[in-house]
């Protein structure tokens, strides 16, 4: 099956409903950064809480599961908040 289809045809993948800066589980939390994805097409934003000593684990994990080359038809992006 091709995933590219499988992922855009999902169900609640209509685009037009997540134009909101509203986060859907925490409403009144919003990170405001307009140039976060500014010039790209991102399918997946990862934003992961870590902590200054932690960058032995970012390294991994953008080594592993949260590289760019993990997913051939799924952009992609990591936000780690530290």
């Amino acid at each position: 099956k091709d995933f590219r289809k499988w992922f855009d045809e999902r169900p609640g993948a209509d685009s037009s409903k997540m134009q909101s800066s509203i986060h859907p589980l925490f409403p009144g939390y919003v990170i405001e950064n307009p140039d976060l994805c500014k010039g790209e097409n991102v399918d997946v934003l990862v934003y992961l809480h870590s902590a200054v000593e932690h960058r032995d684990s970012r390294r991994k994990i953008r080594e592993s599961w949260g590289s760019t080359r993990t997913f051939v038809d799924i952009r992609l992006k990591l936000l780690f908040i530290v």
